[in-house]
């Protein structure tokens, strides 16, 4: 991915469309380097940390979009296949004059649902997006402490000793420079 593209994200508000745009995130991610707080560099912390966590919020939410849509998604064809399974499951007995239809209890129709291969995979497909999530959300409350951490240690350092205190560099995922 090109270093500096923007993405964007539309966002519903009310009777508005607000777009969103932000620098790419980099999608290598080292998370022990990320959460670590370079106590060398606090200004960069400082200056970065809000981009860092902003970030990981625009990518835990998007992985609970993801998440809860296979979770529709999951439920969604589960109602659209029922009524085939349900008719799959009803049993004729008797004879003649006496045969009678048997229709399927709900526990057996929720049984042969949950064997259905469709809703297997669906159902896969919807813990792969959970997991996602929950990865990303671990990562944003890992992020959301070293915010609290970074504003606790640093609150002392004022504006005056910025430009002698920062360090060029990646800080937080965040190329930090020096403007002459």
């Amino acid at each position: 991915m090109e270093k500096n593209s923007q993405e964007n994200i539309q966002v519903q508000w009310g009777k508005h469309t607000v777009n969103l745009t932000f620098n790419s995130l980099d999608f290598n991610i080292d998370v022990d380097e990320l959460i670590r707080i370079d106590s060398s560099n606090p200004v960069g912390e400082m200056l970065t940390i809000s981009t860092l966590l902003n970030k990981c919020g625009i990518m835990r939410t998007q992985a609970e979009y993801e998440m809860k849509m296979a979770e529709l998604e999951v439920k969604t064809v589960t109602a659209e296949l029922e009524p085939e399974v349900t008719k799959s499951l009803i049993k004729f007995v008797g004879e003649g004059e006496k045969r009678k239809a048997k229709h399927p209890t709900i526990p057996q129709v929720e049984q042969a649902l949950n064997r259905h291969m469709t809703i297997i995979q669906l159902k896969k497909q919807h813990l792969m997006k959970e997991r996602d999530f929950n990865l990303l959300d671990n990562l944003y409350w890992a992020c959301k402490s070293k915010d609290s951490k970074v504003a606790s240690f640093f609150h002392k350092i004022v504006p005056d000793g910025y430009d002698s205190e920062i360090i060029q560099g990646v800080v937080n995922g965040i190329n930090i420079k020096k403007l002459a």
